[in-house]
């Protein structure tokens, strides 16, 4: 079964007057070859304001080395060797991910309810995996999922009855919200999964031939790490 993954102060542009009366003044030294020295000159005295000095030099252009330098791992499937789509998901979120959802999901709904849904490990992966389940087989409204006609053969498997799927999806955190609070990291609800993901990602031996793609996620609610992206789908 799988698992599934959730204005600062503008300041004022000040008074620029004395910037736009500003001279500058380009000299170019002849003493030191592809040297070219900008200096730029201002009517207020040294104390006021310091002279900025920029120098370009210019260097031959050395190309970076394309030869992979990757550690080839002994554990690393063979060519036309295919892991499981489980086997590649536990590459990237760790047994520990499901343990601590468990964890601060019961707390949370403790803190929320008063009394806690006693869930665990298993029944956390159950959960997950029925919410990437549901985005391939998709329908208008979630309670259909259980119907006995349009039931599907994993949601039986699954034995996890619709008000306990529920009860259990309005109390999943990652967190402890009780004592976490960052109101300056927008994404600290879920800090922890991507810090454990952004480990997984490092760990992985790198190979040889790549390929890598981005895909838009349609998203019309409101979030405010969105971000607009012309001729693309709303994220």
């Amino acid at each position: 079964m799988f698992a599934q993954l959730d204005n600062g102060n503008l300041s004022d542009v000040g008074d620029t007057e004395d910037e736009e009366d500003d001279d500058f003044v380009f000299e170019e030294t002849g003493s030191n070859d592809g040297v070219l020295e900008t200096r730029e000159v201002s009517d207020e005295s040294d104390e006021e304001q310091a002279c900025q000095e920029t120098s370009w030099c210019r260097k031959a252009f050395q190309k970076p080395s394309a030869d992979f330098r990757g550690v080839c791992d002994e554990n690393e499937p063979l060519e036309g060797e295919l892991l499981t789509p489980y086997e590649y998901f536990s590459r990237y979120v760790p047994e520990s991910v499901f343990v601590e959802l468990a964890d601060k999901t019961n707390m949370y709904s403790i803190f929320k309810e008063g009394k806690s849904v006693l869930t665990n490990e298993e029944e956390i992966r159950k959960l997950l995996s029925l919410h990437l389940l549901m985005g391939v087989v998709k329908y208008p409204r979630l309670r259909l999922y259980w119907k006995p006609v349009l039931k599907t053969k994993m949601f039986a498997m699954a034995e996890l009855s619709r008000n306990r799927f529920e009860k259990l999806r309005n109390c999943l955190h990652i967190v402890d919200v009780a004592k976490e609070n960052n109101s300056s990291d927008r994404l600290w609800k879920v800090r922890p999964l991507l810090t454990y993901f952004k480990q997984r990602c490092h760990n992985i031996t790198l190979e040889e031939r790549l390929c890598i793609d981005e895909q838009i996620i349609p998203f019309k609610g409101k979030l405010d790490i969105k971000q607009y992206v012309k001729g693309k789908p709303k994220p």
